[in-house]
């Protein structure tokens, strides 16, 4: 079970990369403030370069040192309406056609991936957090809706590595309609209302010993 109490959570954001000189995802992250999550979160943020190679060292990495009950990737999108989306699933490398990274590369063959499935859900119930995302932020322009397209690119690609690691969820945030601020305190709450939603998921092996 997700036992109650501490938990640890590891949230990404992405760099600059063309046309964002500054990525929204990255910046809103950045500004998070720890102390709006209560004493029973501790966080773990960090930057990635938009490069599938960075991701596949990094990933794994953070794991390790960390140790995340739960981890939260977040990206930029422009796709409208421009708000929050909260990303159902992620597709193993070689059922989709990944798009070229800032370095013209894709996603290299890795035998690891063989026995995996070809998409990934989370465990989440996204329409229950976008609900509760929502009712929060009601009278505001925030709003988060559930969606099931990573992107084809670092996005899907981080996703897809990271809920093969354990619990996880990816959000794509707009470039330009929300203030970082605001994104920050979107990635807030989201934050607050996916550790709710994990205390009562039975699931013994992302519990704390």
């Amino acid at each position: 079970m997700f036992k109650m109490g501490y938990k640890k959570v590891l949230v990404t954001g992405f760099g600059p990369f063309q046309p964002y000189k500054e990525n929204a995802s990255w910046e809103g992250v950045k500004r998070i403030n720890r102390f709006n999550l209560g004493a029973d979160i501790s966080l773990c943020t960090s930057e990635v370069a938009v490069r599938y190679k960075e991701v596949d060292r990094l990933i794994p990495e953070l794991y390790q040192q960390f140790q995340p009950h739960f981890a939260i990737h977040v990206g930029v999108s422009d796709a409208p309406p421009a708000c929050f989306y909260l990303e159902y699933k992620a597709n193993k490398p070689g059922k989709i056609e990944y798009i070229h990274d800032e370095a013209n590369e894709i996603p290299s063959p890795d035998m690891s991936y063989k026995d995996l499935p070809d998409d990934v859900m989370t465990i989440l119930d996204l329409d229950s957090i976008c609900k509760g995302f929502n009712q929060h932020f009601c009278g505001t322009h925030l709003e988060a809706v559930p969606s099931n397209d990573a992107g084809r690119y670092l996005c899907e690609y981080i996703y897809y590595k990271s809920l093969c690691l354990g619990p996880a969820l990816f959000v794509h945030v707009p470039s330009t309609k929300y203030s970082y601020t605001e994104i920050a305190e979107g990635l807030e709450t989201i934050i607050k209302l996916c550790v709710e939603h994990l205390k009562y998921y039975h699931y013994d092996y992302y519990s704390l010993n």
